[in-house]
């Protein structure tokens, strides 16, 4: 509405100009035509001894070539207008493409970023997820070496416990062996060895 606005008044003030320079174009030329078939009655009166003067051929401009002409040339105006109107619809819509692509890229830009810092995240993510279990991998793996070796210290100190007792057993199977031996050692001497009868001698 604010666009037609301006444009009416133009068409009205064109049409305006248009009639006022109608008007005018006719009383000068109502002057001209009286002038000129007035003049040369008063010239003849006031010089009668004058020779005849030649009497000019007043051209009476046709009303409907006039209104024709004028009619042209709002016309041309209103195409003038029409076209700058034109020519400013077509830059306001290149301006509006243009505004739009520069939006869409921005957008596509913000997305990509937005992707990207999605995927820097989850890369970060995962590394540090890795990271962990790498970590609980070692000590897992650490508590089973740890484990291992505790096994293998109880085991020797079972082994070590078990040689002991089993060479304490050896020793007092040992020891207990020769108390027997020496044992059955005594007691054999005393069985086989008699006492000598005592022999009497005579006066």
């Amino acid at each position: 509405m604010k666009r037609l606005l301006p444009s009416a008044w133009n068409d009205l003030s064109q049409n305006t100009l248009a009639t006022a320079l109608a008007i005018l174009l006719h009383i000068v030329v109502g002057i001209v035509l009286v002038f000129a078939f007035d003049l040369p009655s008063k010239v003849l009166n006031l010089s009668p001894d004058l020779p005849e003067p030649e009497v000019v051929q007043a051209t009476v401009v046709d009303e409907t070539r006039l209104n024709a002409e004028l009619e042209r040339r709002a016309e041309a105006e209103r195409r003038k207008r029409q076209a700058e109107e034109d020519r400013k619809a077509r830059l306001a819509q290149a301006a509006r493409e243009a505004e739009e692509q520069r939006r869409q890229a921005e957008q596509q830009a913000k997305e990509r970023a937005e992707a990207q810092r999605l995927e820097e995240i989850s890369r970060q993510e995962a590394a540090a997820a890795a990271e962990r279990r790498q970590e609980q991998e070692r000590a897992e793996e650490q508590q089973r070496q740890k484990e291992a070796a505790e096994t293998k210290r109880r085991e020797e100190r079972e082994q070590a416990a078990e040689a002991k007792r089993k060479a304490a057993e050896e020793t007092e199977r040992k020891a207990e062996a020769k108390r027997k031996a020496e044992q059955e050692a005594n007691r054999k001497p005393k069985l086989s060895v008699r006492p000598k009868p005592k022999l009497s001698v005579r006066p």
